[in-house]
């Protein structure tokens, strides 16, 4: 018998002890770093490969798992989950990125930052451009200008 099978848009899930559960919807069937994202009665959740739930079908919305954390959406905002299912920051964004490097991408009210891995911004969101984090720096944009912005929030124009 098939652990994983997808039939007309309905998922089962066959437990090691014989227990099937069925949910709603598996859109990539394929698990990422260990959990994929299924949905139950509109709620979606994570499981892992030998069905267990990694928390209660809660989330609006729910991405794959990239370098250790899922972007998760409830009430049309953003947030981010870790592979415990502890949630790491606040859902209030609007529009979020993977996690590259130790930081990710985040717009809250048009405008954008990025977050560590504990959840904390590291500067207010202001800039109109970013893009993710390489080799210690990232590209921000602040109206027209471009420049490159470190860890420590020092920001040089070019």
């Amino acid at each position: 018998m098939e652990r994983f099978a997808k039939v007309e848009r309905v998922v089962r899930v066959v437990k090691p002890n014989g227990e099937a559960v069925y949910y709603d919807d598996m859109p990539y069937l394929d698990f990422f770093e260990g959990y994929a994202a299924v949905a139950r009665g509109g709620k979606w959740t994570y499981i892992d490969k030998m069905g267990e739930e990694l928390c209660p079908p809660q989330y609006d919305d729910a991405d794959a798992f990239f370098n250790g954390y899922a972007a998760v959406k409830m009430n049309v905002k953003w947030g981010f989950i870790d592979t415990s299912g502890k949630e790491i920051c606040i859902m209030r964004y609007d529009a979020v990125g993977n996690f590259m490097n130790g930081y990710v991408r985040v717009k809250r009210d048009g405008k954008w930052t990025f977050i560590n891995t504990s959840g904390q911004e590291l500067c207010e969101p202001m800039f109109d451009d970013v893009v993710d984090f390489e080799n210690g720096r990232a590209h921000v944009r602040y109206g027209s200008r471009w420049g490159w912005m470190n860890e420590m929030v020092e920001v040089f124009w070019q």
